[in-house]
């Protein structure tokens, strides 16, 4: 049964498997990493030079566990504001961790 309901999530980013069981706790988890991004590359979409979008996508990208992707989302935030000391702090730690594996 999740089998079924999780192949109908990737196939739709979740909004048909919610609508099938809107009680599903899973695929409201799962559907809302998939919105978090989308939502994320949508901001940086219209404002590219927003260094709060870019680090959104970074941690929807580490939630997600594309981990390449968030460096370089936290990259691109810390190089527009680098005394941002939470964005400072996720890209020094996402670099290291993308160093040492």
């Amino acid at each position: 049964m999740h089998f079924a309901k999780r192949n109908t999530l990737r196939q739709s980013n979740g909004s048909q498997a919610i609508f099938m069981d809107p009680s599903d706790e899973i695929l409201l988890a799962n559907r809302s990493l998939c919105c978090a991004l989308s939502d994320a590359e949508a901001c940086v979409e219209k404002k590219r030079d927003w260094p709060q979008a870019h680090f959104r996508v970074g941690c929807a990208c580490n939630i997600l566990k594309n981990y390449s992707m968030a460096m370089d989302a936290f990259r691109k935030a810390f190089d527009l504001d680098p005394v941002n000391e939470e964005i400072e702090k996720a890209y020094r730690l996402q670099r290291e961790y993308c160093q040492s594996s």
